[in-house]
């Protein structure tokens, strides 16, 4: 039996709901929630550096599917692209062994295009613009 594929199916699993609890407990609990929200990132960013940005990927996208039905379909999308994201590029980052001001910086762009991509499909698909969120 092939046994290769296990292990970074188990701790990918685990890490999407790993990922899934803190982004539940960012939304619903108030002073904890900071923090939670803040560490985030962090499950999809361990999931690329010990197996690669396949299992990083799929644990954001399994976390996303875990949030929807307490969190809402747009709501875990838009939680998801965001944070999965940034703990992806942070990922990729620390697994190309780059300098830590590199590592910050590629998370950063990486969580502003998601942000940019989020109100992009805002104002495509509900006809929501930046200037009507903040009136």
């Amino acid at each position: 039996m092939n046994t290769r594929g296990i292990r970074p199916l188990v701790e990918s699993a685990l890490l999407a709901a790993l990922g899934a609890v803190l982004l539940l407990l960012g939304w619903y609990v108030p002073v904890v929630g900071v923090f939670a929200s803040i560490l985030s990132p962090l499950p999809s960013a361990v999931a690329v550096i010990r197996h690669g940005t396949r299992w990083g990927v799929m644990s954001s996208l399994v976390s996303m599917f875990v949030t929807a039905p307490l969190l809402g379909i747009p709501t875990a999308l838009s939680l998801c692209a965001v944070n999965g994201a940034m703990g992806i590029s942070f990922g990729i980052g620390v697994r190309r062994n780059m300098r830590p001001t590199m590592v910050l910086a590629t998370a950063a762009a990486g969580s502003v295009v998601a942000i940019i991509a989020d109100y992009t499909a805002l104002f495509f698909i509900m006809g929501i613009t930046v200037r009507s969120q903040i009136t």
